[in-house]
């Protein structure tokens, strides 16, 4: 695996990527991880206060695979979410 490390004001990222799975994706899925994963770092910096996120990509024959983790400030999630996704 390749691992990257980019530095911002606010925020450190490891991003991790399996060998070739660029080429294993089809380009609609491809999008939307990363939309997905811009997502993921938004949050991270606006919600939790994370000053690390790290985000491993790969892929099966059949899926992709994203996991994003972060030092941030979590929530519990039997807690209502009435609020979540509403712009307030």
């Amino acid at each position: 695996m390749d691992f990257e490390r980019r530095h911002s004001p606010a925020i450190e990222v490891e991003l991790s990527v399996q060998e070739a799975v660029l080429e294993k994706l089809p380009e609609e899925v491809y999008k939307g991880v990363l939309l997905v994963v811009r997502e993921a770092l938004t949050n991270g910096r606006r919600h939790s206060s994370a000053r690390r996120v790290r985000i491993a990509l790969a892929a099966t024959e059949a899926d992709p695979l994203l996991q994003v983790s972060d030092d941030g400030v979590g929530f519990d999630p039997r807690q209502s979410t009435e609020s979540v996704g509403s712009a307030r």
